[in-house]
């Protein structure tokens, strides 16, 4: 099986659509409370845990640099956004 590459444009493009005002997902290894307790502790004690979506806002993005596989983005987010969400949405998109 063989790898595709992704040009440079089609990762600009990718890191372009970022920049909107959305609904993240924290993840579940995060320190959002839940009743209290950082979810990290629940997730790590196996528990299920639901967190709620918080509205941020990419303003900005700006490819740095890109040698396959690594990727360089810099981001002008609101607070509370988690930029390992933004990377994970990335790579899936890549």
């Amino acid at each position: 099986m063989s790898d595709v590459v992704p040009t440079v444009e089609e990762v600009q493009d990718i890191i372009a659509a970022q920049v909107q005002n959305y609904d993240q997902l924290p993840p579940n290894y995060s320190a959002k409370k839940i009743g209290g307790v950082p979810a990290y502790k629940l997730a790590r004690a196996g528990k299920d845990i639901t967190l709620k979506t918080k509205n941020v806002t990419i303003n900005q993005s700006e490819l740095i640099s890109y040698q396959y596989p690594y990727v360089t983005v810099q981001y002008y987010v609101s607070s509370g956004t988690y930029i390992r969400v933004l990377a994970h949405e990335l790579g899936e998109k890549l």
